[in-house]
């Protein structure tokens, strides 16, 4: 720190000879004192907080007086300070007490441009205090002796580890001293260790004895800094000189407070929201009063974070809190500011309840726990939530009470921090002028939290006067389910006769989106618009304005049509421009019984906002009507009815009925210039007995609660008694049942009907057809035909007089219609399904047929299901039609869809020789139903081809040729339908003589086969099938008929089955067979899933041999074997699968074997030369081939035995003249 002292010199002049003025040295005061440094820190709040909203200075007070001025000049000097927000991670405060120092003396005297310099090791310093002093600072003046000060000039720098010097000071000392004067500079220290320190006197040394202005260096001091955070801690640090104040202080600092969360949406300083907010928050300063709530809730270090999840406090509340404290409102100096602003500085602990209460009741709410949450209820414009009646409060009783005079206070103290007097707390006199002239002064203080407004303070008092004024009177009633919508603060209506006057509310009968029928009519005057309020199917309050005439009705008619129609029993209120109903804000439900809901409110006046902050007068609602009489009644009517009297005797009844909204009514009748008798009813209609049948008139006057008599109605009515016809009937209706029609009517009021006469058809009741004479309210018809129908009906009494009015019903019969009808191919069948059938009767069948229409359409069937399926059994397209016939035989629209049946496609066919054999492959044939089979042929063309056998619905057949050649083979598929699809061939060469001879072809019968789980029918067998019995298979499927199973979508009656199921056959070839091809081939085809089949083939030479069995195979190669087993095992894939077998060949090929040899033919030889056999055959092919292998022409004879199993042969050789020769020769035989 620096100081600088200004000097003022001045000079005499100089005497002269004689009588001149004699100088006397003077000696100055001492200027230069050692300085004491006042250093003070203040935890002035949690952090993070905004901090200063402009120039520090200006807003920091010591002793209540800021360091600056607005015009930038200083009132106090010497000021160093040092501020942090209240981060985690903030800066340490340096240099206030907390440091660890270590002193190290130099005691040398600073010489002109002889730096002095000294070095600091320990790497933990942090700064560094340089003392210098001065013993003497003086000069004389040489000519007059005057003792005054003088100035020596000095730098202090600093290096790092070796690096360049750096100047950290650069100062004069300058004043006057006689006494040792010390002065330290504090600098911190950047850059690793170690450090240097060099100090350098810039004044030249002092040559004069007048001049003495030497400087020391006393010594330097390592400072090694605590370098505490205070993290999340907002802090000022302040040091000056202690000389400018007798004491520590006084300060005040003019701060923007914490960072709270706020909506993310939210732009604090200019109060506004953007678009839909998501929920979420972001942190920035804030006065909103609701959001300092909400982050005090929330907040886990200095609020109740800890004890209260973020998730159990209603923000969305506190949104629509937080917008309303943010409009703008005039400030009552002709300007504007927010509804409410938050300016609080909480310093002590309280109960948290407490603190909570406070801090909501600046924003003119009660804090409340709703639903598990914690929420507030502010006193704000609110719409109603509910409506209440007499209609849905227990009893209709509403029960009311006043406050006394006493808590009517008519001025209001409130208490106010003013930020233009320092914070300091003012008083805000608020008065209710017209509350006074009426009850005088009674005044009550009022603590504005948190408020540094005047017009805020201003506006918290007239709110309290006028809510004490025009809010004071509560409303206690008990309700049921409507109560538990209810919560603290919600705004509700009633309607009350007995306060209104008149009866303005209740339930919805019916309604449409432009008419409402009420449960009574209401009387609508003259010269008032209405608006009728209504409870809506989502709750909601909804008002709309009447479009009606003046006059008694209870079918009102809206201006516009409703965004939603209301549901039956709905509650209703009616207003008017004279009779509004009464609002309230509830202050609690509570249950008092299961079901039972108790409800208090208090009084609400909407406009009090307006004469709070815009300065409107309060007027008195009109809330009643019982100031004035009431009006007369209307629609005056005298019903006459009989009763039951004693016996068989009955009276004469005259109901006087009317249209009124009074609390009570006195009706009065008598018989023409008789005396008048009286009756009182609440009610607006009442029964009179005991009359006879003559003329009588009738009056009526109503009443008011205070007992104001309206103007009397009177009427004159001739009574007839029993000479009166029944009334007309009502209600005559019609009910159409699954079976017939039910006609209704209302029972007769009239206790003299006897019976009712119905009749049908005809222009007028004479010409109508009788259908019936009923005693009671309803006639059952059978079903009718379709059509319109005329029926009518009157009432007849005990004496015969029948209704003078026929009641009339007309209405129409319908023949049932089907929406829909779809085809799907299915396997081999056609599955038709349909929707089930509209129309007014139940439908006895559905009838199907199949055609170009309907008309001529052959019939199919009639089911009562409406689904049918059945085996296709046509190519090409056909039309299917269903059509509904109910229980009256009306027989409705047919509906109708068309299936196309496409043939099999062409297949691919590639051929294979192997040896002897044949082997064809091809593609699956592309079809709209199974294949049923493919049927294969050989010759030129499809046309003169011969069939050579079928292959199921697989794709794989040898044949077994013996003779070689080109042949043409033609496959074509065969659908389940028997559609023939288009052939297709291949060629196959067997280019040389085959070596297999085909010796055993068998198509079994399967007559001989042992069957499990097989059913035999027509040569054909169909597998796996249970094996329950005809009866058992129906019964345990709950079908009394086939129908039943074709109907539930299953044609063959023995399905569903099993799902395994096994064939065996064993043929006898009656001798040892050599080796020998044997080959299995079962032609079968799929009817519905999947049912694999696994063969196995079997062979011994005698019955008591094992079987040498060959699993899993079609074909094999056996020998020394008589007995062949051919075995299938099949399995289904589920309990519907089945397979269908049309074929199964037996094949046994043989090989050819070919012998030769050579040989010598003795001409002595009686029988020949014998040749033996080299290899074993069965049966040879001719006789052996032998040729002579002589020069000279020879002829060879061959003596051969064919018979089974030969042995040899004999050759004899002759040459050209016939003799036996010798010789040699070859031979060739060829065999099986």
């Amino acid at each position: 720190m620096t100081e600088t002292t200004h000097q003022i010199q001045g000079a005499g002049g100089k005497g002269s000879g004689g009588g001149g003025n004699t100088h006397v040295p003077t000696e100055s005061r001492d200027t230069l004192r050692s300085k004491q440094i006042a250093h003070v820190i203040d935890l002035v709040s949690e952090g993070e907080i905004e901090g200063f909203s402009g120039d520090a200075l200006q807003r920091i007070y010591l002793d209540d007086t800021p360091i600056r001025n607005p015009d930038g000049s200083l009132n106090l000097s010497d000021i160093t300070l040092q501020y942090r927000s209240g981060t985690p991670l903030q800066e340490p405060v340096s240099g206030y007490g907390f440091d660890t120092a270590y002193e190290a003396p130099v005691a040398v005297e600073l010489k002109y441009d002889k730096p002095v310099v000294r070095t600091l090791g320990n790497e933990n310093t942090t700064a560094l205090r340089v003392t210098l002093s001065v013993p003497q600072l003086t000069y004389q003046n040489p000519e007059t002796g005057d003792l005054s000060g003088s100035s020596v000039e000095f730098r202090i720098e600093t290096q790092s580890a070796g690096g360049g010097f750096v100047t950290r000071v650069q100062d004069t000392i300058a004043g006057k001293t006689t006494s040792r004067y010390q002065r330290a500079y504090t600098m911190p220290l950047t850059g690793p260790a170690p450090w240097a320190v060099r100090v350098t006197r810039l004044t030249p040394d002092s040559t004069q004895a007048n001049l003495r202005n030497p400087l020391f260096w006393e010594s330097y001091t390592g400072i090694i800094g605590a370098q505490l955070r205070y993290p999340n801690s907002a802090l000022i640090a302040i040091s000056t000189d202690a000389e400018q104040f007798r004491s520590i202080p006084t300060r005040a600092y003019q701060l923007r407070g914490l960072r709270i969360k706020v909506p993310s949406n939210y732009d604090p300083a200019a109060r506004s929201y953007t678009g839909l907010w998501d929920g979420r928050f972001k942190i920035a300063w804030s006065d909103n009063p609701a959001w300092c709530f909400y982050d005090l809730v929330t907040n886990d270090r200095y609020g109740l974070g800890r004890f209260i999840d973020e998730a159990l406090v209603d923000k969305w509340t506190l949104y629509a809190v937080g917008q309303y404290c943010d409009e703008r409102v005039p400030d009552g100096f002709g300007g504007w500011g927010p509804r409410f602003s938050c300016n609080l500085y909480l310093q002590r602990a309280e109960q948290a309840w407490s603190v909570l209460q406070h801090f909501a009741s600046m924003f003119r709410a009660v804090l409340i726990w709703s639903t598990g949450v914690v929420s507030v209820a502010q006193d704000r414009p609110s719409d109603a939530l509910a409506l209440f009646t007499r209609a849905n409060v227990i009893d209709g009783l509403f029960q009311y009470e006043g406050a006394s005079l006493k808590s009517r206070h008519t001025v209001a103290l409130v208490a106010w921090n003013d930020p233009a007097d320092a914070y300091r707390q003012k008083i805000e006199y608020v008065a209710d002028e017209a509350a006074i002239r009426q009850y005088g002064v009674v005044q009550t203080e009022l603590v504005a939290f948190g408020c540094t407004s005047r017009g805020q303070a201003h506006r918290a008092g007239l709110w309290l006067l006028y809510a004490e004024q025009h809010e004071t009177e509560t409303v206690t009633f008990r309700t049921g389910l409507e109560g538990f919508s209810l919560y603290p603060g919600a705004v509700f209506k009633t309607t009350d006769p007995n306060r209104a006057g008149r009866r303005m509310g209740g339930r919805i009968r019916a309604a449409t989106a432009t008419e409402v029928t009420l449960d009574d009519a209401v009387e609508l005057d003259a010269g008032q618009a209405y608006t009728l309020n209504l409870i809506l199917p989502d709750g909601r309050i909804h008002s709309a304005a009447l479009a009606m005439p003046p006059g008694p009705s209870a079918v009102l008619t809206l201006a516009e049509p409703l965004p939603q129609v209301p549901l039956p029993d709905a509650i209703w209120t009616l207003s008017a421009d004279d009779l509004i109903p009464e609002s309230w804000r509830l202050v609690a439900a509570v249950e008092v019984e299961k079901g039972l809901v108790e409800v208090t409110g208090l009084a609400y006046r909407p406009d009090k906002y307006d004469a709070v902050e815009k300065g409107l007068t309060l007027m008195p609602l009109p809330t009643s009507t019982l100031h004035r009489a009431p009006d007369p009644v209307t629609d005056l009517h005298v019903t006459e009815s009989l009763y039951r009297m004693a016996g068989s005797t009955f009276g004469v009844r005259a109901t006087v009925s009317w249209h009124g909204q009074a609390a009570r009514y006195r009706v009065k009748w008598r018989k023409t210039q008789g005396a008048w008798e009286a009756r009182e009813s609440v009610s607006a209609s009442v029964d009179i007995d005991h009359l006879e049948e003559a003329e009588y008139a009738f009056s009526v006057t109503a009443f008011n609660v205070l007992g104001r008599a309206s103007l009397p109605v009177t009427v004159i009515r001739t009574l007839l008694g029993r000479r009166r016809p029944p009334q007309a009937v009502t209600g005559f209706a019609y009910v159409i049942e699954p079976y017939g029609v039910k006609l209704t009517w209302d029972k007769s009021p009239e206790i003299d009907v006897a019976l009712y006469e119905v009749r049908e058809g005809g222009a007028q009741w004479e010409d109508a057809k009788p259908v019936g004479s009923i005693q009671g309210t309803v006639l059952k018809l059978p079903a009718l035909a379709a059509g319109e129908h005329l029926f009518r009906i009157k009432a007849v009494n005990a004496v015969g007089l029948m209704s003078g009015e026929d009641a009339i019903l007309v209405f129409t019969i319908t023949p049932p219609k089907v929406a829909e009808l779809q085809a799907a191919l299915v396997g081999e069948n056609i599955v038709l399904t349909w929707t089930p059938a509209e129309g007014p009767f139940a439908i006895r069948h559905y009838a199907l047929r199949y055609g170009g229409d309907w008309a001529n359409g052959t019939a199919i069937a009639a089911p009562l299901s409406t689904q049918f399926q059945e085996k296709v059994t046509f190519g090409g397209a056909r039309t299917y039609w269903v059509a509904p016939v109910d229980v009256a035989g009306n027989e409705g629209a047919p509906a109708s869809v068309t299936v196309v049946v496409q043939p099999p496609s062409a297949v691919t066919i590639r051929a294979e020789v192997i040896d002897n054999n044949i082997l064809l492959r091809w593609s699956k044939a592309e079809a709209s139903l199974p294949i049923e089979h493919y049927e294969i042929r050989v010759g030129a063309s499809w046309a003169v081809s011969e069939p050579v056998g079928t292959a199921g619905n697989g794709r794989f057949t040898t044949f077994f040729v013996q003779a070689a050649g080109t042949y043409t083979y033609w496959i074509a598929g065969i659908d389940s339908a028997g559609n023939l699809g288009e052939p297709a061939s291949v060629n196959a060469t067997m280019s040389q003589p085959p070596d297999y001879v085909l010796r055993y072809d068998t198509h079994s019968d399967f007559a001989d086969a042992t069957l499990s789980h097989i059913y035999l029918e027509d040569q054909q067998l169909y597998a796996p099938i249970s094996e329950e019995s005809w009866q058992q298979h129906f019964e345990s499927r709950g079908w009394s008929s086939p129908q039943d199973q074709i109907d539930a979508g299953f044609p063959r009656y023995f399905e569903p089955a099993a799902q395994t199921a096994s064939y065996e056959e064993v043929l006898d070839y009656g001798a040892v067979q050599p080796a020998t091809t044997v080959s299995a081939t079962l032609s079968s085809h799929a009817l519905f899933g999947q049912v694999p089949v696994t063969p196995t083939i079997s062979v011994r030479a005698t019955e008591d041999d094992p079987w040498r069995d060959a699993p899993g195979q079609a074909q094999t190669f056996a020998a020394e074997f008589r007995y062949v087993k051919i075995h299938y095992d099949f399995a289904a894939s589920d309990a519907h699968s089945l397979i269908q077998i049309s074929d199964l060949n037996l094949k046994l090929a043989v090989k050819h074997k070919v012998d030769s040899g050579k040989g010598q033919a003795h001409a002595d030889e009686p029988h020949g030369a014998w040749v033996a056999f080299n290899l074993t055959f069965i049966d040879v092919q001719g006789a052996p081939n032998v040729q002579p292998m002589l020069r000279a022409p020879t002829y060879a004879v061959v003596d051969f035995k064919d018979e089974p199993y030969p042995k040899g042969f004999y050759v004899l050789l002759y040459d050209i003249r016939g003799r036996r020769i010798s010789g040699p020769f070859s031979w060739m035989a060829r065999g099986v």
